[in-house]
């Protein structure tokens, strides 16, 4: 579309009618603008057919980036970003100047005709750990009509509530940047709830979902190795970097969080990236991105079961075990509980032309795994089985694992630990727990 240099961020509403926000240069079509002078942001609003603009104008005052977007049910676009402008349109704002020069957020929310706002602010602080600034990634409307914004901030000035679930930013020893989860009222006037998510570094693009509750989903990825965790499927980050998935109430407080990736310190090491997180109306979580490795899998498309693949998953809130296996190719794979109850397993049988080594044994923990070794034969076959029998199914699981028409050389094995899954301390109130992927 003319103008526009990178479309960043889609929204859909209740008609078929599509929100694009991102980035652009001169020459972006103007229909009902807002903002007729070229800047670095825009907002665009799409007929449901496609033949036609409803409006589309300029955001901002230069070095601008939307990066997310969301509409309500009236109709009303909310666009997120980052600025490094002195002069970016605010009204009825919060924080009403540019606190660093490279970028601080904005949040702002058009009026349904996209020709006026209904309130502008900046969001963020004078950046003392790093050089990344403030940006915002996501945002997500509740049924309340309050404003639930995600992204990632390198101030230990950025605006936190007094009872935020983590404070901490002194203790970054590195200029990587912490993930924020703010709520703000339907108004834009206040501050319901602000919060850091992590408390080591690597906090990456995160995405934001909300509820009928008001409860917010945050996903993204982390490089830190103390992400807080919460009846997790997953509790350890042994990558370079991984997914995560948090839940918190509308207070800020934490409900649910994980990692989700790669976690065997032995294969690639690249771990995972999450892209995208939606709710449904009965708490499944749904996730996508990119992964490989031992990336959980279950209930795969046929033949997408090799490494480095895109991936979509849904997290349960059932209450019930279950399991992965991951990636289906021999000879080293890994059997993982992706719930947080306790998975059992009855046995473990592979198919004859396959030799079964490992450290598997009769359960796992919450978010718990184990190496199941399967050397393949030289049998000019591509393929065999492996049957698990548990207490996540009424009957025994058959996997088709893929190998070398050659089999398995013992030497060609890249020796590994086992992930460590330590427990993370908690308040003595726990929710319930979530089963895992589903």
């Amino acid at each position: 579309m003319g103008g526009v240099t990178g479309a960043w961020a889609i929204a859909v509403d209740s008609a078929g009618a599509a929100y694009l926000t991102g980035t652009a240069g001169s020459g972006l079509p103007l229909v009902n603008a807002f903002q007729s002078v070229p800047a670095g942001g825009f907002a665009q609003k799409l007929r449901p057919d496609g033949t036609a603009l409803d409006y589309s104008t300029y955001l901002g005052g230069g070095g601008d980036w939307g990066r997310g977007i969301a509409v309500d049910t009236s109709g009303s676009a909310y666009v997120v970003g980052s600025t490094s402008a002195t002069n970016f349109p605010l009204k009825n704002a919060l924080q009403s100047s540019l606190l660093y020069p490279l970028s601080n957020a904005f949040i702002t929310k058009f009026s349904p005709d996209g020709a006026s706002l209904a309130f502008s602010t900046y969001l963020g602080g004078t950046s003392p750990f790093g050089n990344a600034g403030d940006v915002a990634t996501g945002v997500a409307i509740d049924p309340l009509g309050n404003v639930h914004i995600t992204g990632t901030s390198s101030s230990c000035e950025f605006p936190l509530s007094l009872n935020a679930f983590n404070t901490d930013c002194a203790n970054n020893m590195s200029s990587d940047p912490q993930i924020f989860v703010v709520t703000l009222n339907s108004a834009g006037s206040q501050i319901l709830s602000s919060t850091f998510l992590q408390s080591g570094p690597g906090g990456l693009a995160p995405g934001i979902a909300v509820d009928k509750s008001g409860n917010s989903y945050v996903a993204g990825t982390t490089t830190s190795s103390n992400y807080p965790v919460l009846n997790p499927i997953e509790t350890s980050q042994q990558a370079s970097s991984n997914g995560f998935v948090t839940e918190l109430d509308p207070s800020g407080k934490l409900l649910f969080s994980t990692y989700l990736g790669e976690n065997s310190p032995g294969l690639p090491g690249y771990g995972a990236q999450t892209a995208g997180v939606t709710v449904d109306s009965k708490g499944g979580i749904y996730i996508a991105g990119a992964g490989q490795g031992d990336f959980p899998l279950l209930h795969p498309i046929p033949k997408q079961v090799n490494q480095l693949q895109l991936f979509v998953a849904k997290i349960s809130p059932a209450k019930s075990p279950q399991f992965s296996l991951s990636p289906r190719v021999s000879p080293m794979l890994a059997l993982r509980n992706v719930s947080s109850v306790p998975l059992t397993i009855s046995s473990i049988v592979p198919s004859s032309n396959f030799t079964m080594g490992g450290d598997c044994g009769t359960s796992l923990a919450p978010g718990g795994g184990c190496n199941l070794i399967l050397i393949g034969a030289d049998d000019k076959k591509t393929s065999g089985t492996v049957t698990i029998t548990s207490n996540a199914y009424t009957t025994p699981q058959k996997f088709t694992i893929s190998k070398s028409p050659s089999g398995d050389s013992l030497r060609s094995l890249v020796r590994f630990s086992p992930p460590s899954f330590s427990s993370r301390p908690s308040s003595s109130v726990q929710p319930a727990p979530r089963n895992g992927l589903w």
